[in-house]
C-alpha cells in the first residue's frame, strides 16, 4: 500500500544520509531569499568556529556540533541552515574534511565547515561594533549646516527685541541707528541693520542656517511705550 502525505503540511526530502523521508513543510521548504541580517551572518560565522557545523552532502542538511558529546550533532533551524548555505555560496565559508556524525541514533558521514581567515577577521570587526542607543542622532558633518527652528523677535518696546528660538535665545538693542546683537547670556555678537538681520546673525553665530523669522511689533506700535533702552543703558545698569 502506498502511503499518502498531506502536501499542505509535509514534503518529501532526503533523509539524514540520503534516503527520502517525509518532514514538515516548514522545515523542508527551501529559502529563496538571501539574508541581509548582519547580526545573523556574524552569529553564524562565530558558530562555525565554535562549536562548528557539519553538512551531509547527499541531503544538504546542516547540523551543529554538540561539544558535550563526541561525534554528536544537533539539527539547526532552517533560517540558520539557509544562512550557512548562503555563506558557502559566497565563499565566506568553505567545506572541509569528512567526519562521522551521530544524530538521533543514526550514524554516517558529513563534511566539516571551515571559516577562512578573512571571514574570521570580518566577524571580529562586527563583534566590536556597538549599535546606537534608541533615539541617538549622528553628528552632522562639518560641511552640513542645520536649519534652526522658527525665530521670533518680540519687540517689547521701541528699540528692544527679545529673540526666542528652540535652539538659542538673545536680545537686540538699538544703538545709534543699528542693533546690538547679544546672546541670552549677554555676550555681544555684533551689530545689525535690522531686527531680521540681527536674528540671522545670531542664528549663524550658533552654527545654524536661519529658519523662518517673525517680527512681532505690537509693543512698538503702542504710543505709550517707554523710550528705548540702548546698549549704553544696559552697560550702566539703567
Amino acid at each position: 500500500m502506498t502511503t499518502q502525505t498531506d502536501p499542505a503540511t509535509s514534503v518529501e526530502q532526503g533523509a539524514l544520509f540520503g534516503e527520502p523521508v517525509t518532514v514538515p513543510a516548514d522545515r523542508g521548504a527551501a529559502s529563496t531569499a538571501a539574508t541581509q541580517d548582519v547580526e545573523l551572518v556574524a552569529s553564524v560565522l562565530r558558530l562555525a568556529q565554535d562549536p562548528g557545523y557539519r553538512i551531509v552532502e547527499r541531503s544538504g542538511r546542516v547540523f551543529r556540533v554538540d561539544p558535550a558529546n563526541s561525534g554528536a550533532v544537533d539539527e539547526v533551524p532552517r533560517y540558520e541552515a539557509d544562512t550557512v548555505g548562503q555563506l558557502l555560496d559566497g565563499g565566506l565559508l568553505e567545506l572541509g574534511g569528512n567526519h562521522t556524525i551521530t544524530h538521533r541514533g543514526h550514524t554516517g558521514p558529513a563534511r566539516s565547515v571551515l571559516v577562512p581567515k578573512r571571514s574570521r577577521e570580518m566577524a571580529t570587526r562586527w563583534s566590536n561594533l556597538r549599535p546606537l542607543p534608541p533615539g541617538a542622532r549622528q553628528a552632522p558633518k562639518p560641511d552640513e549646516e542645520q536649519t534652526s527652528g522658527p525665530i521670533v523677535v518680540d519687540v517689547v518696546r521701541p528699540g528692544r527685541g527679545l529673540l526666542t528660538c528652540r535652539e538659542f535665545g538673545g536680545e537686540l538693542l538699538r544703538d545709534n541707528g543699528r542693533y546690538v546683537v547679544e546672546t541670552e547670556f549677554g555676550h555681544v555678537v555684533g551689530r545689525a541693520s535690522s531686527y531680521r538681520a540681527g536674528a540671522q546673525m545670531l542664528a549663524r553665530h550658533h552654527g545654524y542656517r536661519p529658519g523662518p523669522i517673525e517680527i512681532d511689533r505690537r509693543e512698538e506700535r503702542d504710543g505709550n511705550a517707554p523710550p528705548p533702552r540702548t546698549a549704553r543703558d544696559r552697560q550702566l545698569g539703567r
